[in-house]
């Protein structure tokens, strides 16, 4: 069984949140199949080492809001960083902003340059609104540009099987999804927000007397 070798690299990858989480599954006596748990196993030992960067492979991470997804995105990215990669981060609302502001500039061509140039992109927030047709085109030039070029981490409440439709433009969408999803690590998160479970914990703390003010620890998070 691959538990142990996959608690190691979450905890490596300073994804300490997680490992606890698989970790208390793993001992419920209801976790009685443990195929997924492999499956999870063999995808964490490939992110826990310079490969997945190396063969310019793509992760994409969907699920709730709440769940972790910028959390193991922003993990990820921290681990390349520390293991010598360039590593950008941009919600995708801000990587529409200044591809916008960029096309006002004069700097388009360079900013989709800069976009390429990272060894290891991060679009975090994917989908939350309709791309219109700008962003649609821009979106595909930077696909065209990183794929098997580049690594490329991408988030959304969106599962990816939705995507397509999502996107709009159907040939648009052909040629991005094709490009994005070719050999790519998809990691589906489930669950109850972990924001929510914040509060609620915080709250029957507060309710029996125990920690601050729900105010003043949500605040802090």
């Amino acid at each position: 069984m691959l538990n142990e070798q996959t608690i190691a690299p979450l905890n490596a990858m300073k994804i300490f949140g997680m490992a606890r989480g698989f970790e208390v599954r793993l001992n419920s006596p209801q976790c009685a199949d443990l195929s997924h748990a492999d499956f999870v196993g063999l995808v964490m030992l490939e992110l826990s080492s310079t490969r997945w960067i190396d063969a310019h492979r793509s992760v994409l991470i969907t699920g709730p809001a709440g769940i972790g997804k910028s959390y193991m995105a922003c993990a990820l990215g921290n681990f390349a960083a520390r293991s010598g990669y360039t590593v950008l981060y941009l919600r995708w609302s801000r990587l529409s902003e200044t591809l916008q502001q960029s096309r006002g500039d004069g700097s388009h061509l360079k900013t989709l340059a800069r976009l390429a140039k990272a060894q290891v992109l991060i679009i975090d927030d994917f989908l939350l609104t309709p791309p219109i047709d700008w962003e649609r085109r821009d979106l595909l030039e930077i696909v065209k540009d990183r794929y098997q070029a580049g690594a490329t981490v991408i988030t959304s409440q969106c599962p990816v099987g939705d995507w397509h439709p999502n996107i709009g433009d159907p040939t648009l969408a052909d040629a991005i999804c094709d490009r994005l999803i070719h050999n790519a690590y998809k990691i589906e998160l489930r669950g109850d927000s972990m924001r929510k479970n914040l509060k609620e914990g915080l709250a029957a703390n507060q309710k029996n007397g125990k920690g601050g003010s729900l105010a003043d620890d949500t605040a802090s998070s």
